[in-house]
């Protein structure tokens, strides 16, 4: 009993930092268990949007890592002494070090085209890898970049280390290099089976096996801070794997309502659409559908496809200066009564000089009804967002044979009361929305399974607050 009590007592005394980056902003958010759940308060948040160097468009690694230690100065500077930081992020995006630990040139971002068209070349198709791997990824997925460095550069034949990025900022932090398993899995070719890196994809693929060490498992101690990172933050902490891929973090978050079958949606700047399974789904209609098994747990995965989600409302925004907040672009479009619909994954849709004025092509090339102002437009990508949800929860219905009584919604886009009734709406389904922190949530659950304070994710999920319910929304299919 004794040992019960001293485990409620560290279990409400102990603090992390969870650092989680998107690809519009990052945050430094310290997370704590109080009171039962598991709190979160942001300490520092930054921009995070990738530039052109040398022609590409590339992620400046060097800003992120000087955003993180800020945050992690600003904990210092409060008094604040955390147990441990973690660092999730989104997928695909990696960096090359050769044998003396130099980084082999950019880190290019996933909407930089320059892998366009490997896919369709590549010596395995797509579902002959899912087939490996359980993931299905698209035509900017790592396999593909890998595959232009092969085949463009020598990058590949210097190279002794792949790292994906929070694999590689960790190894700023504590200097350990290390490939975590959901991060890995954003390649396409880490086994379903195995969880390791396939070595027949790898050969078959002619990508070297040797620049990519055995996976570690989120919840893992991955070191402590460097001296240096240590003197220059002022914090003395450990640095922990969490589920680094962002996704899987916001996966390992969601509360399910009681007694239902749930379908998740993890709602940021990409929408992730899925349910939780017991084994990875690893067929052709899974693949057909565009499905990818994440690993969450020992026996939890997450089916998931990707679709394009906040991504065109964070890009509508900034084209328009930024003088209208989220909220004044939500109001705007429930006041319009603008109907047509568009395909939001149309690739026209993923990195425009002009989002508005895609848009509009879009809209003029389909001959749709005119957007007249913003606000049709809003309520344009709004509904046609719902509606590419609706889509996808038929679609997981019929590759799984089962009807599904409600959908959770967690992240960012739990604010967007809008699209969430809308969704409601569209799918027909009663909605909840669950922690808008969802990621730093789940990020912080890893850590704090790692120090012992849980067993595992599983029940640390129970620390997770329950989702509340959404009142549909009025619309013309």
């Amino acid at each position: 009993m004794d040992k019960d009590i001293n485990k409620a007592i560290n279990k409400e005394k102990m603090n992390c930092l969870a650092v989680d980056i998107g690809a519009s902003n990052g945050r430094v958010m310290l997370g704590s268990h109080k009171d039962g759940e598991i709190v979160t308060e942001e300490i520092h948040r930054f921009t995070n949007a990738p530039e052109m160097r040398d022609g590409h468009l590339c992620w400046d690694v060097e800003r992120m890592l000087c955003e993180i230690k800020h945050g992690m100065k600003k904990c210092a500077e409060r008094g604040i002494s955390p147990r441990s930081v973690g660092i999730d992020c989104f997928g695909v995006d990696f960096v090359l070090l050769d044998e003396n630990l130099r980084m082999l040139g950019s880190t290019v971002a996933y909407r930089d085209g320059r892998s366009a068209g490997y896919r369709e070349k590549a010596p395995l198709s797509a579902e002959e890898i899912f087939m490996h791997s359980g993931f299905l990824g698209d035509w900017f997925s790592s396999v593909y970049q890998l595959m232009y460095l092969r085949e463009k550069t020598d990058l590949l034949d210097r190279a002794a280390h792949f790292m994906q990025l929070p694999d590689y900022l960790n190894y700023r932090l504590c200097g350990v290099i290390a490939n975590e398993l959901t991060i890995s899995q954003t390649t396409m070719l880490v086994n379903a089976a195995s969880n390791e890196f396939d070595e027949e994809l790898l050969e078959k693929l002619h990508i070297p096996g040797k620049i990519f060490k055995k996976t570690s498992r989120p919840a893992s101690i991955l070191g402590q801070l460097t001296p240096e990172v240590a003197a220059e933050t002022g914090l003395r902490c450990a640095v922990v794997q969490p589920c680094e891929h962002d996704t899987v973090s916001a996966m390992a978050a969601v509360p399910r309502p009681e007694g239902e079958d749930c379908i998740v949606i993890s709602s940021g700047t990409w929408s992730m659409i899925g349910i939780f399974l017991e084994r990875p789904m690893i067929c052709a209609g899974a693949a057909r559908a565009g499905y990818s098994n994440m690993y969450v747990t020992e026996n939890t995965t997450a089916l998931l496809r990707g679709i394009t989600g906040l991504w065109m409302v964070q890009a509508i925004r900034r084209e328009l200066g930024g003088v209208y907040t989220f909220d004044m672009l939500c109001e705007m479009a429930e006041k319009s009564e603008y109907t047509a619909l568009i395909d939001i994954d149309d690739r026209m849709f993923c990195a425009p000089q002009s989002m508005i004025g895609a848009v509009k092509q879009y809209i003029a090339e389909h001959a749709l009804p005119a957007a007249e102002d913003i606000g049709d437009i809003m309520n344009c990508v709004y509904r046609s967002l719902a509606a590419k949800y609706a889509e996808n929860v038929a679609e997981l219905e019929k590759l799984t044979g089962k009807k599904y009584g409600c959908i959770c919604i967690v992240g960012g886009g739990v604010r967007d009361a809008y699209l969430n009734r809308l969704t409601a709406a569209f799918t027909g389904k009663k909605v909840y929305v669950g922690a808008s922190e969802a990621t730093a949530i789940g990020n912080i659950a890893a850590q704090l399974s790692a120090h012992g304070i849980f067993k595992d994710l599983r029940e640390a999920s129970d620390s997770v607050s329950r989702p509340t319910p959404v009142a549909p929304a009025e619309h013309d299919a």
